[in-house]
């Protein structure tokens, strides 16, 4: 609720700014109100149903913000798009299978006695 009391929030240094979208969407179904973020050109807002986007494509991709500003309540201003499951291509399903894969750990006894994995028991 501290969003809705202070209007808005400036975050300073974001890596990949456009992660915190999936966030926006919850925060604005629980607040009921449309919630935006803008960042070096990029505005998204969201009502937790539809995705309002405006500038251009590369300002989406920043890997890094020097600022970016959380506001709510937010005009859902620009297109609107459904918010949809995305259709990611192979390339990318394999890219994230190999980041993955290095955080395995053995599936040995030993590794299971340092707490990989369930352990001794699969009580969960």
């Amino acid at each position: 609720m501290r969003l809705l009391d202070r209007g808005r929030i400036t975050m300073e240094n974001v890596n990949f700014p456009l992660l915190a979208v999936p966030f926006m969407g919850g925060a604005a179904l629980r607040l009921g109100r449309p919630v935006a973020a803008e960042w070096q050109g990029a505005r998204l807002a969201t009502d937790g149903k539809r995705l309002c986007v405006q500038g251009e494509s590369d300002a989406f991709l920043t890997q890094l913000a020097d600022q970016m500003v959380f506001s709510a309540p937010a005009d859902m201003t620009g297109q609107k798009e459904p918010v949809m499951r995305a259709n990611v291509s192979e390339e990318s399903w394999d890219q994230l299978s190999q980041f993955a894969h290095r955080t395995f750990a053995p599936a040995t006894e030993e590794s299971r006695l340092r707490g990989a994995g369930a352990g001794l028991s699969d009580n969960d």
